[in-house]
């Protein structure tokens, strides 16, 4: 469904340009409410500025719905509501709101930006995993950086899965599907044939689960 925003591209001025990339609610945007809270968290990229913008009518269902909420550069935000241009040099955990019936914004400062949900450690089965590979996997050679941050949910990985083998927390191998939707990131252990998987759906973002992978029992390859 295409949204009718409140203002037209030939109506944005250069007001706040070279700011970044912003995510901003629906209510401004299409609603037309003024930015009533605005809060800047890490960057989601090199593009993100981590400033988020709401009306501070929105209620935890409404933002739960992706479709109410999108992407921006800042400077479009500013258009809507340039009372948000002075404190966009404000660092990371930065948070104003504005004041009822008032159209100056104040600091907060008994907020945090929420932490990013970490999933809960999946042990993935032979089949499971093996569901994961796909067609065309193939060694990221040129560059094998993972696509988004799985570290948090390794962490919570029980000592168990590890079946008794100490991680490095190094990475020289990742591996992906030919469409590129899956990656398989291999975490060094101290035995050279041994790594824990990490699953990555690069499409949604998020960890699909992890499996302990003994190359030379599975493969009868050694390094």
């Amino acid at each position: 469904m295409t949204k009718a925003f409140r203002l037209r591209a030939d109506q944005i001025a250069p007001l706040a340009e070279g700011h970044g990339a912003c995510i901003a609610s629906d209510m401004i945007t299409v609603e037309g409410h003024p930015v009533g809270f605005m809060y800047r968290e890490a960057p989601d990229n090199e593009v993100d500025s981590g400033w988020r913008f709401l009306s501070g009518l929105e209620d935890e269902a409404y933002m739960d719905d992706a479709g109410n909420h999108a992407a921006y550069d800042v400077n479009t935000i500013a258009n809507y509501d340039p009372g948000i241009i002075p404190l966009l040099g404000a660092p990371e955990g930065s948070a104003f709101e504005k004041a009822p019936g008032s159209d100056d914004f104040v600091r907060v400062t008994d907020w945090a930006p929420p932490s990013p949900e970490v999933l809960a450690p999946r042990r993935l089965g032979e089949d499971e995993f093996a569901s994961t590979c796909g067609d065309g996997m193939h060694e990221l050679t040129d560059d094998p950086t993972p696509p988004f941050d799985f570290w948090p949910y390794f962490d919570a990985i029980p000592a168990a899965d590890f079946e008794g083998h100490e991680c490095t927390g190094e990475v020289d191998h990742v591996w992906a599907t030919a469409a590129g939707n899956v990656q398989h990131v291999l975490v060094n252990t101290k035995d050279a044939d041994v790594f824990m998987a990490i699953v990555l759906d690069v499409t949604a973002g998020e960890v699909v689960g992890h499996r302990l992978m003994d190359m030379k029992r599975i493969y009868g390859v050694s390094h």
